[in-house]
């Protein structure tokens, strides 16, 4: 989802709906906000990375990729967390007018941390890619 939010330009739009007079309901869980889907994902994520963690090691997996794998997956969950802490809980509160210079901060901040989060998934998405490999050549 961090590519289709950049590519949809969902925090400008997310910025453009707080100071909008047809506002619906602010807040986290608000039409639109991606900690929606964020949210929910985060016992999955952390389960999954657990678990496969755990089955590398008792079955002789590719321990390097699989640490690889997770470190990205729980460092992409901790820019996320940063992100919804210092970015997205402003967009969605129904707190004062955005100015300018507010929201060159904001976006800036999120568009550079989202780039790290898709650097993180590509990572780990070709770690867990090789351990999977040599899962199953093994």
């Amino acid at each position: 989802m961090n590519l289709y939010e950049a590519v949809v330009r969902m925090p400008d739009r997310l910025a453009d709906e707080h100071d909008s007079s047809a506002r619906g309901r602010a807040g986290l869980l608000a039409s639109g906000s991606p900690a929606r889907y964020h949210l929910p994902a985060a016992p999955i994520l952390l389960g999954s990375t657990i678990a496969a963690l755990v089955d590398g090691q008792r079955n002789d997996g590719d321990r390097v990729a699989l640490l690889v794998a997770a470190v990205c997956s729980l460092s992409g969950a901790a820019v996320t967390g940063y992100l919804v802490r210092r970015v997205n809980l402003r967009l969605l509160d129904g707190g004062p007018p955005i100015g300018p210079e507010e929201r060159h901060a904001l976006m800036s901040r999120w568009y550079g941390a989202n780039r790290i989060r898709l650097a993180l998934l590509a990572v780990g998405s070709v770690a867990l890619e090789r351990a999977a490999r040599h899962r199953s050549s093994g």
